[in-house]
């Protein structure tokens, strides 16, 4: 039993190693293969029972993604998309039935030095030598502002915890630079808050708030409309630029933005076509709808050549339009009722639970603007969660 413990906190080191550092492949993304080894290491210490709402839900988002196939426009499409949709479900029920057994500071220190690994990859591999292989892939912009939005938190708590304050303040300082030089807006803010959150959450209090409000004001006018900022922040992210100084004008005619509402339309408008099954997973770009445009700005970009061959920009949008109810519900009362459950127990929350819940909430608002739920780390990210609830220490 002994060793069987043991293996089994290897590969989940490991699992979460490759998590936080999705770089690595062959034909699959080398988590796949560990996580089959994880599941194998924990199946005989005991095996998986189906006891927990979330499992069940689970259950019901695989039932969801079955049925969305079944009903789709092009089947053959939908079929490719339909493993994944399978191994986020399973991956729930699995960490959800051996929560027990989850050791948090070995997956922990998988996520702290996979982030580190990710970083040297993205800004040296990636970015600097544009160095590819069949074995490596790049993430993308918006690809790495998730995966640092899914485990900056964690990797921080990590560093707080074992080397203290000083190294805390410079990792979070580094990492939220790094938001900032990748390009994403919203990615890049988010970043910044699930730091402060980790770094600060433990001392959240009344007075605290009230500090930290009065610190942001005074941070607003001294710094933030200072002419020196305002030519810096243009410099490194003029995006975000966008977002503080002319943020009426950049949500009535900032093209990306307005392509993001005006998929939310197309979602509207395939749901109330197809209400339970939608289109068919993975289908998105195959349909194409008569949009209303009846928001501000939609002049900018309704007549825009092949809008059908645009990505949805939304997971919740693309889970609604492609998926129906069927699959839309499922993961809404997951994703929700996680973020609910944990924030229920604020106060109670340990080391590990806390990181877990601020990425959770930055998760929940960053995939708004991007289809971030298609990869595997938000639901591993999700399935721990999940598994933190009241879990046996």
């Amino acid at each position: 039993m002994l060793n069987q413990i043991k293996n089994s906190h290897r590969f989940q080191y490991w699992f979460a190693f490759l998590q936080a550092f999705p770089i690595l492949m062959i034909v699959f993304n080398l988590s796949f293969f560990v996580f089959f080894r994880l599941y194998f290491s924990f199946n005989k210490i005991s095996k998986i029972k189906i006891s927990n709402s979330f499992q069940i839900l689970a259950i019901l988002f695989i039932i969801g993604a079955i049925a969305s196939v079944a009903n789709a426009v092009d089947v053959k499409r939908s079929m490719v998309v339909l493993p994944n949709f399978l191994y986020w479900a399973i991956m729930i029920i699995f960490f959800q039935n051996y929560r027990s057994s989850l050791n948090f500071e070995i997956i922990r220190m998988g996520i702290y030095r996979g982030l580190i690994l990710l970083n040297l990859h993205y800004w040296i591999v990636e970015k600097t030598l544009k160095f590819s292989t069949p074995f490596n892939k790049f993430i993308l912009e918006n690809g790495y502002a998730i995966l640092m939005i899914c485990f900056v938190p964690t990797a921080l708590k990590y560093v707080l915890v074992k080397y203290g304050n000083n190294r805390a303040y410079l990792f979070a300082s580094v990492a939220t630079i790094l938001g900032f030089l990748s390009g994403s807006r919203a990615g890049a803010i988010l970043i910044l808050g699930g730091a402060l959150l980790t770094l600060f959450s433990e001392k959240l209090s009344f007075k605290a708030i009230v500090q930290l409000v009065i610190y942001g004001l005074l941070s607003y006018f001294f710094i933030f409309k200072t002419d020196f900022f305002n030519k810096f922040l243009f410099q490194v992210n003029p995006d975000v630029h966008a977002v503080i100084f002319r943020s009426q004008e950049v949500f009535e005619e900032e093209q990306s933005m307005l392509l993001r509402r005006l998929m939310v339309e197309k979602a509207i408008i395939l749901f109330e076509q197809k209400p339970f099954t939608g289109i068919g997973l993975n289908n998105w770009t195959e349909f194409k709808v008569d949009f209303r445009g009846d928001f501000a700005g939609s002049e900018f970009v309704i007549n825009k050549n092949r809008l059908e061959k645009f990505s949805a920009h939304n997971s919740y949008a693309a889970l609604l339009g492609e998926g129906g109810l069927l699959v839309f519900l499922p993961f809404i009362l997951i994703l929700y009722t996680t973020i609910f459950a944990l924030f229920s127990q604020f106060g109670k929350l340990d080391q590990y639970q806390q990181p877990i819940l601020w990425s959770l909430i930055m998760m929940a608002i960053h995939i708004y603007f991007i289809s971030g739920m298609s990869n595997s780390f938000t639901w591993y990210l999700l399935a721990l969660g999940i598994a933190s609830i009241n879990r046996k220490s």
